[in-house]
């Protein structure tokens, strides 16, 4: 799989360029529950509200939303789009979603190519956020990144940690006889490995999660 994502155009994938149109492919990736199946593409199809992380909820095109994020029907259902995370992230990660990402359009998100998550303590996107969308109670996960070992420059013989140096989150990334080794239960998926690796071809492959999480409560 590694090989075979290391092909694909990571940035294409991170702005939903290859998203729009249906397709029965599919593709395996590590998460923290374990290797599951994720749908490549199926974004006007119906699904489950009790599908798993590998499952896209509702036919929604994956996306990288805030920390804290529930539930993508019940995000976008909550989420007034006034802007009030993207004011509050003092790394100008936020951004609102362009037309093409359909039903996410004008709703938060990041594009961990351009500026990724730095996982702030007590995110203050969490905490401006009035509606419910983002709160405090659900695992901030984001997403799980994965190391294409044939990219990578310590996976061929070169000394290079930078993925996990500038890691925000302790653990996650590990070196293991000199190569870096992602501990995808630890991951939360901020992208700061992607913005940051060195290698001439990029060798993070980062997915969105598919489902998250709907709290019973809010934020406090």
């Amino acid at each position: 799989m590694a090989e075979d994502s290391g092909k694909l155009s990571r940035r294409s994938f991170l702005l939903g360029r290859f998203l729009g149109g249906r397709s029965s492919k599919s593709g395996e990736i590590g998460t923290v529950d374990g290797p599951t199946r994720y749908p490549v593409a199926d974004s006007g199809s119906g699904g489950s509200s009790g599908a798993g992380r590998g499952q896209s909820a509702g036919g929604a095109i994956p996306v990288f939303r805030p920390p804290g994020a529930i539930e993508e029907r019940a995000f976008l259902a909550s989420c007034d789009s006034n802007g009030a995370c993207i004011d509050a992230c003092p790394h100008d990660s936020l951004v609102l979603a362009p037309e093409r990402f359909r039903s996410a359009a004008g709703t938060p998100i990041f594009d961990p190519v351009s500026q990724p998550c730095w996982f702030c303590d007590d995110p203050p996107c969490i905490r401006s956020c009035s509606t419910g969308a983002l709160v405090s109670s659900v695992e901030p996960y984001m997403g799980t990144a994965r190391i294409i070992e044939q990219t990578c420059l310590a996976h061929q013989g070169t000394f290079c940690s930078t993925c996990m140096d500038r890691c925000p989150v302790p653990g996650a990334i590990v070196m293991q006889s000199g190569r870096p080794v992602v501990n995808e239960s630890l991951c939360v998926g901020c992208g700061v490995c992607l913005y940051v690796c060195p290698a001439p071809q990029n060798a993070i492959l980062l997915m969105p999660t598919f489902q998250r999480p709907t709290p019973e409560s809010g934020n406090g």
